[in-house]
């Protein structure tokens, strides 16, 4: 999803976010994703297709759960 960390760029400038944090987070959220889609690409060479929808399905599939999760009111 290369629209979502320039996105992410934009909103921590704005927020005025250290740059400290700012490079913390972002190479925390762009490494994980960089060697999720990395080994996605690497299991499914043989079936290019398919590891290209299932890259898609993920993202989709994650973000109902994960914004119920973020929704949650903490203790």
């Amino acid at each position: 999803m290369p629209l979502l960390p320039e996105a992410l760029c934009c909103l921590a400038g704005i927020a005025r976010m250290r740059f400290g944090s700012f490079v913390v987070a972002l190479s925390c959220g762009s490494l994980a994703m960089g060697f999720a889609f990395s080994f996605l690409g690497q299991a499914y060479l043989d079936r290019p297709v398919f590891g290209l929808v299932l890259s898609a399905l993920i993202p989709l599939l994650v973000w109902p759960w994960l914004r119920l999760w973020l929704r949650k009111p903490k203790p």
